[in-house]
């Protein structure tokens, strides 16, 4: 089964919603596995030990201080909700991953170590390294 990690920048409530209501996946966030506050680095060295797929909404190389080429040398699949995503209310957030969620997971399971992905309001994926 796929574990996803969904890093501080997606609510644990959205997270808890897809736990409880069957979707398929493992789900763990932020607080539930006492990451937050870590350096990026740190985390995604945890996450590629653990084997997990990152979901995220953090974009930006900076405030990640790591590139998406260096997130894919990792080896860790890492997807990126798209800016769309930021401009929405938590109600719409989690209505558009519920109603997303069959994709995101068959896309899940197809992709190689090191995908890092961005998934457009369409629900398409762009490759992005």
């Amino acid at each position: 089964m796929i574990t996803f990690y969904f890093d501080e920048n997606v609510s644990p409530r959205l997270v808890e919603i897809l736990r409880k209501g069957g979707a398929p996946g493992s789900f763990m966030d932020a607080v539930g596995s006492k990451m937050t506050g870590m350096r990026d680095p740190d985390w995604l060295q945890k996450i590629n030990e653990l084997g997990w797929i990152v979901i995220s909404s953090d974009r930006n190389e900076q405030t990640r201080g790591i590139s998406a080429e260096e997130v894919a040398a990792t080896g860790i699949v890492y997807l990126m909700l798209g800016e769309f995503f930021d401009h929405l209310k938590i109600w719409e957030k989690t209505k558009w991953v519920v109603a997303h969620w069959d994709a995101i997971y068959r896309q899940a399971q197809g992709l190689t170590s090191g995908s890092v992905q961005l998934i457009l309001k369409s629900g398409e994926f762009k490759s992005v390294a």
